[in-house]
């Protein structure tokens, strides 16, 4: 899900009577985002030597080179064992790569030692197990949020995770997109959108056609009433 915020500088230009707005763009951070490919519903039997059949062939075509570096640290038929006892339900493709590539991010951070810092909710530590058992845990949450968000909304593809710990989960769709205000920042989460459309949300309050817009706060908790657009007068 792509983060943006608009930065809205104002300078008066006293000779033409007008404000001048600049834009500057930033990624969004204290989110954590999963973004989900989606594809053909699985309805098999949810065992290692059946997903492997169902995907494998699909998952190798664009990853050879760099999989066989995760393959050698967690193997697939061990990983998908441990991720099935944990209870992980794998419905459709989307959910195979995801979890298949989610052994990099486990390699990436072993070898940059930046997990002592904590990250996607797990708290720092100092023991690279601890963390390591953390962050599996926490990715099986998350998937389990998805696909029960999935089971009753099937347009569904991934989600926000927010707040202070960052379980507070927000389920995304390809026509919804959460708008967060602070002063005359605007974070947007969700499907891009253009300059002209945020600009049109944040300066007048106007929603583009065909998209939900939902306002939340810096904790993701939905606003009942929208902020008052920056350009309308009080």
């Amino acid at each position: 899900m792509k983060h943006k915020r608009l930065v809205l500088a104002f300078s008066l230009l006293a000779a033409i009577g007008i404000i001048a707005f600049v834009v500057y763009e930033f990624s969004t951070a204290g989110k954590v985002t999963v973004r989900r490919v989606p594809s053909e519903r699985y309805t098999g039997p949810q065992t290692v030597e059946a997903l492997m059949a169902a995907f494998e062939e699909k998952y190798d075509r664009p990853h050879l080179a760099y999989l066989a570096r995760l393959d050698e640290k967690y193997p697939r038929a061990e990983w998908l064992a441990m991720l099935l006892e944990k209870g992980v339900m794998f419905g459709d493709y989307g959910d195979y790569s995801l979890f298949m590539n989610s052994r990099g991010m486990l390699v990436n951070f072993e070898e940059k030692g930046d997990w002592v810092k904590g990250a996607r909710g797990v708290p720092p530590t100092d023991d690279w197990k601890t963390f390591k058992a953390a962050y599996i845990d926490r990715m099986v949450w998350e998937h389990q949020q998805i696909y029960e968000a999935r089971q009753i909304d099937p347009e569904v593809f991934g989600g926000l995770f927010t707040g202070p710990d960052k379980r507070t989960y927000l389920p995304g769709r390809p026509d919804r997109v959460y708008v967060e205000r602070k002063g005359s920042a605007t974070f947007f989460h969700g499907p891009p959108l253009t300059e002209k459309q945020q600009w049109g949300i944040t300066l007048l309050g106007i929603h583009p056609k065909g998209y939900e817009i939902i306002y939340i706060d810096e904790n993701g908790t939905i606003l009942s009433k929208r902020p008052r657009p920056i350009l309308l007068p009080r």
